[in-house]
């Protein structure tokens, strides 16, 4: 089971009146599709730029899309989308679970009111936790943005320690 935090978007909305689906998944490079059929376009801003560990819809296909490394379209280690997808939110699954998928499984999709409980290797063999971050992985712009604004945070530091008196 994975699950994902959808954000609170029209396009995100429109996929769960669609839930629960069942349907046979696809693959290309380091992305697993799945058909949801009849979701109404939202009006957002589609891309093909998407991060690891992104959850996407296309509207062109009607496909719900999941990122978790390169695609052929790639020209980095980082995933571009075959057609413009609007993204929903972001998958808690690990690239490496997500890599289990092949394409021709059959997967459902379903709606949770609460947070599952995931496992965590930290807690033991077979703990669970209720923290549903415990395991989720950082993308690649949120690890940019990180490190810069650690950068700003070190470099204002240093500017307050040149100018006091006597420096």
């Amino acid at each position: 089971m994975f699950t994902a935090d959808l954000n609170n978007t029209i396009a995100a909305a429109n996929l769960v009146k669609k839930l629960p689906c069942e349907a046979t998944a696809s693959r290309w490079g380091d992305e697993v599709f799945l058909p949801v059929r009849d979701v109404q376009p939202s009006g957002e801003f589609p891309t093909r730029q998407v991060d690891i560990g992104d959850v996407a819809f296309s509207f062109n296909t009607q496909n719900l899309c999941v990122f978790f490394g390169p695609t052929p379209a790639s020209m980095v280690g980082k995933p571009v989308a075959e057609t413009p997808v609007v993204v929903i939110g972001t998958t808690m699954a690990s690239p490496d679970e997500l890599r289990r998928l092949n394409a021709g499984d059959r997967i459902s999709v379903t709606v949770c009111d609460t947070v599952p409980a995931v496992s965590n290797p930290a807690l033991g063999s077979g703990a669970r936790s209720t923290d549903p971050y415990g395991e989720r992985k950082l993308s690649q712009t949120e690890i940019d943005d990180l490190v810069k604004r650690l950068v700003r945070e070190m470099e204002e530091k240093k500017r307050q320690i040149h100018q006091q008196p006597g420096m």
